[in-house]
């Protein structure tokens, strides 16, 4: 009976130990192991690095995107140049001496304005020692439309300028002249352009400002004659230009140039009585955006 009893303690102690062993295995296994239910935390160092990384890329900001430069609505051109010398042959006869020009798109026109170094009546009125009065081209404008260098043309003369002169798609020729009729005649006649007229043998009735305008297709000047109504040839861009003491402006209407509101033209002019100097009497291109 004494051997049963101790026997008995004995397996119960050894079922202790089994169930204590495995306890303290549980516990080290779950130490060791992962708890599905607990949050994991970052360390310190690297919370803070991320939280400073974090508030230095709030305080940095884009620089801005350059501005598209902005294209003016009026050009001007100053002629720094040395007055131009009498004519030969007659040192008194004043000649077109261009001082400045503008450029600007207004009232669905393009206004362009020449100022001279002197009235325009001096130029229109003299008459000579042999009662002779002259007319002139004073200048042509040239137009880029499109902005395309491709296309459009140049007058042939362009040819002798210092610079590329080319992809104009309009040509506008200011000149003056006279309408007169023969003494002792009927009719009137026009004349405009460079040209000298016997006041002897005729009656000047009217000067003229005008301009003829021409959309051009090659660098040879070749091209077509724009009309300003073509329903009818005969009328022509008198009353789109005006005398303005020393100024001459000519106006040409968008729907001729075949442009609107907000679109960007290039122009350069042409100093006629400058055509033989240095540089031809080209200026410089200039772009501007047609107001309303």
């Amino acid at each position: 009976m004494c051997h049963r009893l101790i026997t008995a303690v004995v397996g119960v102690a050894l079922i202790g130990l089994v169930w204590c062993g495995a306890g303290q295995a549980g516990e080290k296994k779950n130490a060791g192991g992962k708890d599905k239910t607990a949050t994991k935390e970052k360390p310190a160092g690297k919370k803070a690095a991320g939280a400073e990384k974090g508030e230095k890329g709030k305080g940095k900001k884009k620089p801005p995107e350059a501005a598209a430069p902005q294209v003016p609505s009026t050009v001007d051109w100053d002629d720094t140049q040395a007055a131009l010398p009498p004519t030969s042959g007659d040192k008194n006869r004043p000649v077109a001496d261009i001082v400045h020009v503008s450029a600007q798109g207004k009232g669905g026109e393009l206004i362009l304005t020449a100022t001279l170094s002197r009235n325009v009546s001096d130029l229109l009125g003299y008459t000579d020692a042999d009662k002779k009065r002259y007319a002139s081209i004073v200048a042509y404008y040239l137009i880029d439309t499109d902005n395309n260098e491709a296309t459009g043309g140049a007058p042939r003369d362009a040819a002798d300028a210092k610079r590329a002169i080319k992809g104009y798609d309009y040509w506008a020729t200011l000149v003056t002249g006279f309408e007169y009729k023969p003494k002792g005649g009927e009719g009137k006649i026009v004349a405009k352009g460079d040209l000298m007229l016997d006041t002897a043998a005729n009656d000047v009735t009217r000067e003229i400002v005008t301009y003829g305008l021409k959309a051009l297709e090659n660098d040879q000047g070749g091209g077509k004659n724009v009309r300003l109504d073509e329903n009818d040839p005969a009328k022509t861009f008198d009353s789109l230009c005006a005398i303005l003491d020393d100024k001459i402006e000519i106006r040409i209407p968008y729907r001729l140039l075949k442009v609107k509101a907000g679109d960007k033209v290039r122009i350069c002019y042409r100093e006629w009585a400058r055509a033989g100097a240095e540089g031809c009497g080209f200026s410089e291109d200039k772009v501007l955006t047609l107001g309303e």
